[in-house]
């Protein structure tokens, strides 16, 4: 074997190794959009450095038939290369969004090393699961006077808003106050117009109409965006890849029709009570 084919194999190998640490990141640990969002290319963006550029380049480099302890060098490359390949899955998987989270008028993924952090004892997967990622809502009162009560208990907290897991509940028990809650993409997609051109693009893709959708706004750790949800079902179905700006980001209901809904009453007394 010359020394360019030897690089060509240890090149091709290394591809086909990335690729399917890749695969297992998108698929099975990072669900869409999450992995874009939420952490999963810069955990590897290392990994892809050493097993794509460096491992191969040193191969093109050290290579030579009958050189005197080849078999060494390239051990030392194939370890170095393990030992990153290794790391990364680590990271990846340590790292995985373990929750979604919906509260203040936002969704948040969190790492299970987070969730760890604040939850040592484990109640929240024993209270959910482990079906990765768990898709909780916090719900907080619609009442004006309740809601800034609550908020403002939460917030003078170390523990930020969304992280306040002994008042979670399943996404879908809260599901019509979310709805409430949703964003007003038609209002919102008007600052941009590179934003509306996305927007008009995805309802061509979905084909469905605006009363069938519903809009989230969801914020990682390295960009944010906006989850497209089925109404009546609230599974997700789409991501809009147009930044979320909080304060140009405007409620599908008025807060006081909201609280003429008498249906939302209930959750929020909950809420109130719970600590």
């Amino acid at each position: 074997m010359t020394r360019f084919s030897a690089f060509a194999t240890h090149l091709l190998v290394s591809l086909l190794v990335v690729g399917l640490m890749l695969g297992a990141g998108v698929f099975l640990w990072y669900p869409p959009p999450l992995f874009e969002i939420d952490g999963g290319w810069q955990g590897l963006r290392m990994v892809v450095l050493i097993d794509l550029v460096l491992g191969p380049l040193l191969t093109l480099i050290v290579y030579r038939p009958g050189k005197p302890k080849l078999k060494f060098d390239m051990g030392v490359i194939f370890t170095i290369q393990l030992a990153a390949l290794s790391f990364g899955v680590w990271t990846l998987y340590q790292h995985r969004p373990a929750l979604l989270v919906y509260a203040d008028d936002m969704l948040k993924p969190f790492a299970l090393s987070v969730v760890e952090e604040v939850d040592p004892d484990g109640s929240v997967l024993r209270r959910f699961g482990s079906d990765f990622p768990l898709k909780l809502a916090i719900p907080i009162p619609t009442d004006p006077e309740a809601g800034s009560r609550y908020l403002l208990k939460r917030l003078a907290s170390d523990i930020p808003l969304h992280l306040q897991i002994k008042d979670y509940v399943p996404l879908a028990d809260w599901w019509p106050g979310i709805v409430a809650d949703s964003l007003n993409i038609e209002r919102y997609v008007t600052r941009k117009t590179e934003w509306q051109l996305a927007f008009q693009r995805s309802l061509h893709e979905l084909d469905r109409s605006m009363d069938e959708l519903v809009f989230l706004p969801i914020k990682g750790r390295n960009k944010s965006g906006i989850i497209v949800a089925e109404a009546v079902s609230g599974e997700f179905i789409h991501f809009l890849d147009i930044p979320f700006v909080p304060e140009w980001g405007s409620r599908k209901i008025p807060l006081r029709q909201r609280l003429e809904e008498t249906a939302l009453s209930a959750p929020a007394d909950q809420t109130t009570e719970s600590e």
